[in-house]
């Protein structure tokens, strides 16, 4: 049984260091482009190795063109450092191994040139921190301590982020408080300041059930979100009878996938029922003069909404536009859908700060973490928006719309389009 995970690149493909501190087993495993194994079968290994116990941190770094292993153990402070072969099968430890301090809980690994590889480390019992860089000579056991003073305690998560060239970040999340910062972190790895400070969440509150007062007994009933199947499936009766019948649908499935030898491809599926359904209000313009995409949000991917308010400059609202949801939609109606919640994931892309509804950038131009991507000044025209759809589908598309979520998911933390999220 693992302990700890390592992903690394090796030519090109990804793999992952495996490793059980119990029995002290590595295991490299190689992951194939579809997500599996290189041949389709389940992620095999591609080696063990019997090593040794008790080892509670590793980070992954490439020298020289080749994915190396740094290896700590926080009770005696060894550290050892592997070398992963081109065949991503053997390793070999590429120093001695030695000791070097105690009870660090959290690394992070970063390169900004082939010869300039760093390594934070931190303390969460003391609060230290310690920037190390790896020196290319291998003296010192190798590494090189750059920088070392305290911080703040108790710190659970961290991860590197490069968001712009060269310039190294180091965000730190503690999940008791929620308090949440980024690093920036000097060029020469010398030391870092606070650039970003806040908390995510209120802090944990205590909720009681009390059984005696069960207010609600019956479910309304159950569905789904047309978001984004809808809007690629469109107006497929097949599907609509299966997500909102209780008929027998016919589909065609191969033979193969049936469990009787022989069977006919031709075999039916219980309908769902369901009665509840969301839809989403869209933000998209279609390709607008100055809309921005993700790469996986854009005109002709699945998860980009098209939106009924293409741009600031219209005239008058598209109804024509989202054909393929309103159309599920439509027939999700006429198969006794009674509940239906309309939302927005994004405003319309032209009221957003950075002109797209793909999710908010992680930061504004003054480096300040962006939570609200919705302009201050198009709130009216936001809500004026909303309200109109609504309107228009009671009246015209004849759909009783009984609810309006102008934010979706509106517990979560904000979606970034720099983590490609929507």
């Amino acid at each position: 049984m693992f302990s700890h995970l390592c992903p690394f690149q090796l030519n090109g493909h990804p793999y992952v260091w495996g490793y059980g501190d119990n029995d002290g087993f590595v295991t490299i495993l190689e992951i194939g482009p579809d997500g599996l194994g290189p041949d389709g079968s389940e992620r095999p290994p591609r080696s063990y190795t019997h090593w040794d116990t008790g080892y509670t941190s590793f980070v992954s770094f490439e020298w020289n063109g080749k994915p190396h292993i740094w290896a700590y153990r926080s009770t005696s402070s060894d550290v050892v450092v592997f070398e992963i072969a081109k065949d991503g099968i053997s390793l070999s430890q590429v120093n001695p191994g030695f000791k070097w301090d105690t009870r660090y809980t959290n690394f992070v690994s970063w390169s900004l040139a082939p010869d300039q590889v760093y390594i934070w480390a931190y303390r969460a019992s003391s609060s230290d921190v310690v920037i190390l860089k790896i020196d290319p000579l291998g003296n010192k056991g190798w590494f090189d301590q750059t920088f070392q003073r305290p911080w703040d305690t108790n710190y659970t998560q961290f991860g590197y982020v490069g968001l712009t060239q060269n310039d190294p970040y180091v965000f730190a999340y503690r999940a008791s408080d929620s308090n949440f910062c980024l690093h920036t972190i000097t060029r020469d790895g010398t030391g870092f300041s606070n650039n970003y400070f806040r908390k995510l969440y209120d802090a944990e509150v205590a909720i009681s059930v009390n059984r005696a007062e069960m207010r609600q007994k019956v479910f309304d009933g159950w569905g789904c979100s047309l978001c984004w199947w809808a809007n690629i499936f469109g107006g497929n009766t097949m599907l609509a009878d299966i997500f909102f019948s209780t008929k027998r649908v016919p589909t065609t499935i191969p033979s193969r996938l049936y469990p009787l030898s022989g069977a006919s491809p031709l075999y039916s599926l219980p309908g769902l029922g369901m009665n509840i359904i969301r839809y989403n209000i869209g933000g998209g313009g279609g390709g607008q003069t100055g809309e921005l995409f993700s790469p996986k949000n854009r005109p002709g991917y699945g998860r980009y909404m098209y939106g009924f308010w293409p741009s600031k400059d219209s005239s008058m609202l598209d109804w024509m536009a989202d054909r393929d949801q309103r159309s599920m939609m439509e027939l999700a109606c006429q198969r006794g859908v009674n509940e239906v919640e309309f939302f927005s994931n994004s405003p319309p892309w032209w009221m957003c700060c950075n002109k797209s509804s793909a999710g908010a950038s992680f930061l504004d131009s003054s480096f300040n973490f962006r939570i609200n991507n919705l302009e201050v000044t198009r709130v009216n025209e936001f809500v004026t928006y909303l309200v109109a759809v609504v309107e228009y589908a009671r009246t015209n598309w004849k759909v009783n719309v009984n609810y309006l979520e102008p934010f979706n998911e509106s517990s979560s933390t904000p979606w970034l389009s720099v983590l490609i999220r929507h």
